[in-house]
């Protein structure tokens, strides 16, 4: 089954995404820094790559 996602769509939900991801990161330094009870070990956020290259109808 093949999904038409228009382009506008696919934009706005990639732009969306990244917000998404952007808040969630800023979210996390927020409690990194609120919270520095446990010593800083470096953990890398998961970046959600799904969005990177929008589904284009062809």
């Amino acid at each position: 089954m093949t999904t038409y996602i228009d382009p506008a769509t696919a934009l706005s939900l990639a732009r969306t995404a990244r917000a998404d991801d952007i808040a969630a990161a800023e979210q996390y330094h927020l409690h990194r820094t609120l919270r520095p009870d446990r010593p800083s070990r470096r953990r890398r956020i998961p970046w959600r790559l799904v969005w990177h290259r929008p589904a284009v109808a062809h």
